[in-house]
């Protein structure tokens, strides 16, 4: 962080511009790799802040990827209009883009993993949702795709960060936690569980098996190419659905 931010216009607009860049481009990632010196500790670190402060890792790769593609083909925009109006549309990209520029200005100090998971987080999760339901009107099959390439990065970052964080001291620079736990007496919940930790384990992995099931099950079947009426699990194709206010008669 920047500790001595300046409160001048031109330094302002340099803090706004470079928070921007920086919560969207992995600067933490790409230092290392340009500058030839990465090595394990500095590239999970760089991964580290890319997928828990920036607005791309809060999106996933899997799914930037399916946006730069979708927009460079321009899908889902011509197939599938959507129901909203276009004041509502205004006012959704007004909230999450004014909202964004609006929240770097207020904060004038300069971070290398930008401000995405702090000072505009509530654009950055508007953000995502928007990004999520272009996805939805994807054919089943990529959507399918994406979405379990969102998986596979979360769960690698969860487990990993399990892993590392039960067998090193290497995520806790500079040693804050041990301090906290040292000098103050608190108990995280991975020392307080002791002997169950492989029952949490199997628990959790059941509970995330479960979810990432029934997420691509729900991805395949209502996408539009595979599911075209909408229709739930065993709902009948001669039943009227109701779209955006209005009564859709089925097709015969």
């Amino acid at each position: 962080m920047d500790d001595h931010a300046s409160l001048g216009l031109a330094s302002l607009v340099g803090a706004v511009l470079f928070n921007m860049v920086a919560s969207m481009v992995p600067l933490a990632l790409l230092h290392p790799l340009k500058s030839g010196t990465a090595g394990f500790d500095e590239l999970y670190e760089g991964l580290t802040s890319f997928y828990f402060s920036l607005l791309t890792g809060a999106l996933t790769l899997s799914l930037c990827v399916f946006l730069v593609v979708a927009f460079l083909r321009r899908r889902g925009a011509r197939r599938h209009p959507a129901t909203a109006s276009s004041v509502q549309w205004c006012a959704v990209w007004t909230f999450a883009i004014a909202g964004t520029l609006g929240a770097t200005a207020l904060h004038p100090a300069r971070f290398a993993h930008g401000c995405a998971h702090a000072a505009f987080f509530p654009s950055a999760v508007a953000l995502v949702l928007l990004a999520w339901g272009l996805l939805s009107q994807a054919p089943g099959g990529w959507a399918a795709v994406v979405c379990l390439g969102m998986v596979v990065e979360f769960l690698g970052m969860f487990w990993s960060h399990v892993l590392l964080a039960s067998t090193t001291r290497f995520l806790d620079d500079p040693n804050s936690n041990w301090n906290l736990k040292d000098v103050q007496g608190v108990v995280f919940l991975h020392d307080f569980i002791g002997a169950g930790k492989l029952v949490v384990v199997v628990v959790t992995v059941a509970v995330q098996a479960v979810l990432v099931s029934r997420l691509l099950r729900s991805v395949w079947q209502e996408s539009p190419s595979t599911n075209p009426l909408g229709l739930r699990p065993g709902e009948s194709r001669s039943r009227p659905r109701q779209s955006g206010g209005m009564i859709v008669a089925p097709l015969s």
